[in-house]
C-alpha cells in the first residue's frame, strides 16, 4: 500500500513537472511570438522611417532642380518649346540634371522624380524621352494635372495635337479651374478650331485676369477669323499688363498691315524691335512693309539682319529676293530664292518669285520650270499661271499662254495683269474683238472696285 502511495505520488509530481514544462514551452513560444511581433513591427517603423527619410532627401533634391532649371514647364505661362542655349541656362540645367539623377538611384520609381526628370528633358529639347518619362510618371501617379498637362505640352511640340488636346482635356477634368484653358486654346487654335479657342481662352482670363499672353492668345485667335478690332483690342490689353511685350507689340503690327495700315503696322514692329533686339520675325515684317510701300532699299537691311539673327527663315529671303528683283539686282535676288527654297521647298510663291526672276534673266525655260513646281504645289494658286503665260509668249506658245491667263483669271477674277496679258495675247492671233471683250471687262472691274473704294 505504502508502494501505490508512492507511485502515484510520483506520478503527480511527473504530471506537474510535465505541465510545468508545457506552460513554460508554451509561454517561450508566445514570447517568441511576441518577440517576432516586436521585431518586425520595428523592422516597419524603422523601414517606414528610412521611406520618410529617403522620401525627404528625395524632394529636397528634386526642389532644388526645380528651381535650377527655372520652374516647369506650366510656371512659365507658355507652352511652347523653350531652348535654353545660353552657358549659364546649360550649366544650370547640368547640376539640376545631376540632382534628379540622385534621386533616382534613391528610388527610380518615384513619380514626382520621374515627372522632373521629364522636364528636364523638355528643356533640354529631348521631347521624345520627355514624353516617355511623363508617361512612366504617369503609371504610379495617373490622377496628376501637372503631369497630364505637362505631357500635352511635349506631344504638342512633337506635332501630336489630338494626342496633346486628349491629356489636356484630362487635366482640366481633375481641375477644372486651372488656367490650362489656355493650353487647350493653343492646340485648338493649331487645329483651326478658332472659336472654341477663343471660348477656352477666355475661361483661362477670367481665371486669371491679369496675365497677358492669354489676351495675346486670345488676340491670335481673333486675327485668325479676321476679326481685326477684337485682335487689336487683345494686343492692346496683354500690352496693358506688359509694356515690354514684344510678341504682342510684333502681333499688333501684323493686325494693322492687315487692315492696309503700313504704316502704322511699321511703328508697332519696331517697338518689338526696341524692347527684343534680337528677333528676326520683327526685322523680317518691317521689311516685308517697307516692300509693300515700295521702299525696296530701305527694305534689305532690315531683312538682312533678320536672316544674320536666324539664317533659317527661309520667309526673310523670300522677301530678300523680293527686294532685289525690284531695284535691278537679279543676281543677288537669285542667291535669295534659292536660299529661301533650300529652308524650305514646299512653298509655291518662292518658286513663283524665282520663276519671275528667271523670267527677267531671259532664261525662259528654267522659269517655266519653275512656274509649273509652282502650281504643282498649289493649284489654286493665281501668279504662277499669270507668270506662266507670260513666259510661254515668249517662247511664242500663244495659245498656251491664253489658257494659262484664263486659268488665272477664273482663279482671281479681279486679276487686273491677268486681263491685260490675256488681251496682249490674244491680239498676237489675230483675236482683237475677243481682246476688247476682255479690256471692256477689266474696265467694268476697275470702275466697279473704285466706286466701293
Amino acid at each position: 500500500m505504502d508502494y501505490l502511495k508512492d507511485a502515484k505520488k510520483r506520478k503527480k509530481t511527473k504530471n506537474q513537472k510535465d505541465i510545468v514544462k508545457r506552460s513554460i514551452l508554451i509561454l517561450g513560444f508566445l514570447l517568441a511570438i511576441i518577440i517576432g511581433i516586436y521585431t518586425i513591427s520595428d523592422y516597419h517603423r524603422n523601414k517606414e522611417k528610412d521611406i520618410k527619410l529617403t522620401n525627404i532627401e528625395i524632394n529636397q533634391l528634386l526642389d532644388e532642380a526645380h528651381d535650377l532649371m527655372g520652374g516647369g514647364i506650366e510656371g512659365a505661362l507658355n507652352i511652347e518649346l523653350k531652348k535654353f542655349t545660353t552657358h549659364e541656362e546649360l550649366r544650370q540645367l547640368e547640376i539640376a540634371h545631376r540632382k534628379i539623377d540622385e534621386a533616382l538611384i534613391l528610388n527610380p520609381e518615384y513619380p514626382k522624380t520621374l515627372y522632373y526628370f521629364g522636364i528636364y528633358l523638355f528643356k533640354m529639347d529631348k521631347l521624345s524621352e520627355a514624353k516617355e518619362a511623363f508617361e512612366k510618371a504617369l503609371e504610379n501617379d495617373d490622377q496628376n494635372p501637372e503631369i497630364l498637362s505637362d505631357l500635352a505640352s511635349t506631344l504638342y511640340n512633337l506635332g501630336s495635337i489630338d494626342d496633346a488636346l486628349r491629356y489636356c482635356k484630362r487635366a482640366i477634368e481633375i481641375e477644372p479651374t486651372s488656367p490650362r484653358h489656355n493650353n487647350l486654346g493653343v492646340y485648338l487654335n493649331q487645329k483651326n478650331e478658332f472659336i472654341d479657342a477663343i471660348a477656352e481662352y477666355k475661361k483661362a482670363i477670367e481665371l486669371i485676369p491679369d496675365e497677358p499672353s492669354y489676351y495675346y492668345n486670345l488676340g491670335n485667335a481673333y486675327r485668325n477669323i479676321s476679326d481685326i478690332n477684337n485682335a487689336v483690342r487683345n494686343y492692346y490689353k496683354a500690352i496693358s499688363f506688359d509694356p515690354n511685350y514684344a510678341l504682342a507689340y510684333n502681333n499688333l503690327g501684323l493686325a494693322f498691315q492687315d487692315s492696309g495700315l503700313i504704316n502704322k503696322a511699321i511703328i508697332y514692329y519696331k517697338k518689338a524691335i526696341e524692347i527684343e533686339p534680337n528677333n528676326p520675325e520683327a526685322y523680317n515684317n518691317v521689311g516685308f512693309a517697307l516692300n509693300s510701300l515700295g521702299n525696296y532699299n530701305s527694305a534689305i537691311p532690315y531683312l538682312q539682319n533678320s536672316i544674320k539673327l536666324d539664317p533659317t527663315v527661309w520667309i526673310a529671303y523670300n522677301n530678300l529676293g523680293i527686294s532685289y528683283r525690284e531695284i535691278g539686282s537679279i543676281d543677288e535676288s537669285v542667291n535669295a530664292y534659292l536660299n529661301s527654297i533650300k529652308l524650305n521647298s514646299k512653298v509655291a510663291a518662292t518658286y513663283n518669285n524665282y520663276a519671275n526672276v528667271l523670267r527677267d534673266k531671259g532664261d525662259i525655260d528654267s522659269s517655266i520650270i519653275n512656274y509649273n513646281k509652282s502650281i504643282h504645289l498649289d493649284s489654286n494658286y493665281t501668279n504662277p499661271h499669270n507668270g506662266l503665260g507670260l513666259a510661254l509668249i515668249h517662247k511664242n506658245r500663244i495659245s498656251e499662254a491664253i489658257q494659262e491667263f484664263k486659268t488665272a483669271i477664273k482663279l482671281s477674277p479681279n486679276n487686273f495683269n491677268a486681263y491685260e496679258n490675256l488681251a496682249v495675247a490674244l491680239r498676237k492671233i489675230g483675236n482683237h474683238d475677243e481682246a476688247n471683250t476682255v479690256l471692256f471687262k477689266l474696265k467694268q472691274i476697275q470702275t466697279r472696285q473704285s466706286i466701293m473704294n
